[in-house]
Formats: structure tokens, sequence, C-alpha cells
């Protein structure tokens, strides 16, 4: 779900292009990143993209999108995936199951129905990661040389943290905005290549939002920007009836916390919010990390794809192709290797 900051968002957004963002280093939430593949790469009814029974819509992404990131735009990219989700975390999960089998079924009767426009409306909302969709996305990151991190908890904290602390890390990537929660200074959304499948309710360019500038702008600090977010609902909460965006922000205007709200709104929040504020102020997170650009293993990449998930030999040659292109041309597109 991600915590719903659009409202408080939009008037401080930066619209950007790729081309400014050439040579900048990102941490990159991965799970959300690969959820935004298999959502829309799907035929025309909504079917997902496989072969012999496997996804592989995720892997397109990463082979085509995510290294055009890199070889086109000298863009870097670190990838870090979800870690073990928190206790509190539980129920929005179950949350998104329910959601995801009602969809399914939705989806299931706009086909027989033969409106494949609803059908692929309801399918985007059935996706699911798997465990094995993960191992396939790691292993295919590996064969490229773009290396990935294994967050303790949730990427978004641990992005915010590279973000804050190395400062070889110019943003973070993420569609949602839980990363401005746990801190992070900066974030880019919608990092992405147009193409055939991309979702074309998204918009072209990606999207700066800078916290001070946030932060400044609504004359909060980050302590009632987390408040906010637990009033209007996070992963680890549901969101207080009857609160929108612009009755959050008055009531944190008018009482500065949690604790200083009407005690008709303190009556409705989560008994643990103390707790919940504490896994955004102090998140389990890694310092323990290494960042290793790698090479392309270009003969394991032919095999993996092509033999074993069923890609166009012309398809995948093509990226191998591009990928020794940029490796000619590093010094002009500022690359490390081929990266």
């Amino acid at each position: 779900m991600g915590t719903k900051l659009g409202e408080l968002i939009k008037p401080i957004r930066e619209i950007t292009t790729l081309e400014a963002l050439q040579g900048r280093m990102f941490a990159v939430d991965a799970n959300n990143m690969l959820y935004q593949f298999i959502s829309i790469m799907r035929d025309q009814d909504g079917t997902p993209l496989q072969w012999d029974n496997r996804p592989t819509g995720h892997l397109i992404g990463i082979l085509n999108r995510t290294t055009r990131l890199i070889t086109d735009f000298g863009i870097k990219l670190v990838l870090v995936f979800d870690g073990i989700p928190h206790q509190l975390k539980h129920a929005e999960l179950e949350r998104r199951k329910q959601a995801k089998i009602k969809a399914e079924k939705a989806w299931i009767k706009a086909r027989e129905l033969g409106n494949r426009q609803i059908a692929f409306t309801k399918a985007v909302a059935t996706s699911r990661l798997t465990k094995n969709m993960i191992s396939d996305a790691k292993y295919l990151l590996t064969l490229l040389g773009i290396p990935f991190i294994d967050a303790p908890q949730e990427a978004e904290a641990q992005t915010a943290f590279m973000v804050q602390t190395d400062n070889r890390f110019w943003g973070a990537n993420s569609h949602d905005y839980d990363s401005l929660l746990f801190g992070c200074p900066r974030q880019v959304r919608y990092l992405s290549i147009s193409g055939k499948y991309r979702n074309i309710h998204s918009p072209s360019q990606p999207d700066i939002i800078e916290l001070p500038r946030l932060l400044a702008y609504h004359n909060i600090t980050r302590n009632q920007l987390i408040d906010f977010g637990i009033l209007l609902g996070t992963d680890f909460n549901e969101k207080v009836p009857r609160v929108g965006p612009k009755t959050g922000l008055r009531l944190i205007h008018d009482h500065n916390s949690l604790e200083e709200m009407p005690e008709k709104i303190r009556a409705q929040l989560p008994d643990n919010y103390e707790e919940i504020r504490q896994l955004f102020l102090q998140p389990k997170i890694t310092t323990e990390y290494t960042i290793d650009f790698g090479t392309i293993q270009e003969e394991e990449l032919v095999t993996f794809l092509c033999q074993k998930r069923g890609f166009a030999i012309n398809q995948v040659q093509s990226v191998i192709n591009r990928i020794k292109q940029a490796t000619t041309q590093k010094t002009q597109v500022g690359l490390e290797r081929w990266l």
C-alpha cells in the first residue's frame, strides 16, 4: 500500500528527465520495481507473460528496461530487496492477499465476457512476486553485473539509510513514498524507460522529491510527517477514519503530535502508535553491504534466458551487443566497467 503522501508532495515535486540524471547512482526498491514490471507486462487480456508456466515479465523488465537506464543514460543502479517483514506488517500483507484473490475472480469474469480492457485492469491487481521470481531476478542481475543488496527488513528503510549516509548515492528510487518517512533526503519516482508494455497512465518523466523541501513547504518536522502518515495509514496500521490529507495536515499543525490530538482522534489511533513511529525513526538496516559492479557473463546469460526461460536469442544478443557498445564508450557516458 505505502503511505499516501501524494497530496503533500504535489506542490513540491520536480519533474526532470533521464538525461538530467546521467551519472547518478540510485538505491532502488527492487521488489517495488519488479512489481511494476510484472503488473504491466501482460497480454491484452491481462495474462502474465510467461514461458513453461514461469512468469517472465520481471526478467524482461530487467533485461530491456533496467539495462537501458544504465547503458543509454549512464545511470547506476543498486537494487535492494525486502527482507523478513516486521510482524506489524502481517495484517497489511493479508489485506493485499485478499485483494488479489478478489481481483483474480473479477479478471476471470471479465475475460469470460470478452472485455479485455476491464480484464487487463483487474489482472494488474493480481500481481504476485514469488520467492522463485525473486531468485530468478537476482540471478539475472548477477549475470548482468548489476549489484544488489538484501535488506534485513524493509527495502525502503535500507535505501533511505544508504542515501543518508553513503555519498555515492544521489537518491532512492521507488514508486511508493515510504522512504521519505524513513528519512530519505531525496527520492525519484518513475525512473523508467517507455516501451511496448509501459503503463500508459504513468508519467513519461521522473519526479524528484526532496525531503527538506517537503518539510519546509508544509512547515512540519520529519516526526510530524511520520505522525501524519500514521493518521492516514501505513503498512503497519490502518488509517484513522474520516481523516484525509487536508484534515491530517490541519491536525498536525494545530496539535503538533499524536499525543496532543483531541480525544476523539486519540481514541482511534492504534495503541502501539509509538512503536510504529519508532519503526520509521529507527528501522532495522544493515551497514555491512558491498557494492560490486560486475561484468556481463554472456554464455551463462544466453543459457539461462534462452534455454531455461524461453527468450529469443536475437533479443538477448541485442542486449549483449548494446552492453558491449556501452563498455567501449564508457568514458563518454560516465560508466565504470560497462556500468
